[in-house]
């Protein structure tokens, strides 16, 4: 596989879009879509998400999401800005969609994935944490997101979550797939 011609089509703050013209065994694919994350670490992780954990069960995101137009499950996560390592990345996106303050040791690394790779050039750093919060004090970053709820729930709810309901992140499940697999003896 060859690109005969890449076009971009757009760019914002995160991504470039390209249309690539591609030749797979003298044929040509016009028009192939491609999403290049702009800012990522010399790994190729352009995005994280964190796995909040606090007393034994899991803070999970409900938000309206205005593609899909109905509320989503997500655990915190975003983009990582230009020169910030995955770690602050983490640290950062957990402050501004949760309040919730945390030191770099807080967060362990669950590994990273590659997401839609046909589409996406950019990989997503997973973390989880064992924090000390009040939910009480949940608040966000008013310029990140509108709508959103914080559910404190235990492993068992949220599983239950995952498996019922279409409205979930994709990444989300990865990630919780992923804990559950390193962290649960069980599973």
């Amino acid at each position: 596989m060859k690109i005969k011609k890449r076009k971009l089509l757009a760019k914002n703050s995160v991504y470039k879009i390209f249309f690539d013209d591609l030749i797979i065994k003298d044929k040509i694919i016009k028009n192939y879509l491609v999403l290049d994350c702009i800012s990522k670490n010399r790994h190729g992780c352009g995005g994280v998400i964190v796995i909040p954990k606090i007393k034994n069960k899991f803070l999970l995101l409900k938000y309206f999401n205005h593609i899909h137009k109905s509320y989503m499950y997500t655990f915190p996560g975003g983009f990582v800005d230009a020169g910030e390592s995955t770690k602050k990345a983490a640290r950062r996106e957990l402050l501004e969609e949760t309040g919730i303050k945390s030191n770099l040791k807080d967060l362990i690394s669950l590994g990273v994935i590659t997401p839609i790779p046909p589409l996406i050039n950019s990989k997503i750093h997973f973390f989880t944490a064992n924090l000390e919060f009040n939910i009480k004090k949940f608040k966000i970053d008013n310029k990140e997101h509108d709508k959103i709820k914080p559910l404190l729930l235990d492993k068992k709810k949220v599983i239950q979550i995952f498996k019922k309901n279409i409205n979930v992140d994709s990444l989300a499940i990865a990630c919780f797939f992923r804990y559950l697999a390193l962290y649960d003896k069980k599973f």
